[in-house]
């Protein structure tokens, strides 16, 4: 995935269910436009192919960044919920709502 100015000791992210989005998410590498639109359209072709492992599995590569100065690890535990209980198109939807939400600095939970 591209992000901008990324280096590999920058990769600090949040423990693997840490609860707290505010505790170190301002050290998780910022995905700029060219990744955030690769992961659209990998979600995209994977909800095509019914793949949902491969939905997840692009879902918690996502929540390894920010976007829009916001962690996405929280923003993303809803839409893989979503992706769990089969309802892809909703998913890979409230993943637009949610860029285009933190695109405009907009607060708020996942759609």
């Amino acid at each position: 995935m591209l992000v901008r100015g990324v280096t590999q000791s920058e990769r600090n992210v949040l423990p693997a269910g840490d609860g707290d989005e505010s505790a170190g998410h301002e050290e998780l590498p910022e995905a700029d436009e060219a990744a955030f639109d690769q992961w659209i359209t990998d979600l995209e072709d994977a909800m095509y192919d019914f793949d949902e492992a491969r939905m997840l599995a692009i879902l918690s590569e996502m929540q390894r960044y920010q976007y829009g100065g916001a962690a996405l690890r929280g923003e993303l535990e809803p839409v893989k919920e979503k992706v769990e209980n089969t309802d892809y198109m909703s998913a890979v939807d409230a993943v637009s709502h949610i860029r285009d939400r933190l695109k405009h600095g907009e607060e708020g939970g996942a759609s």
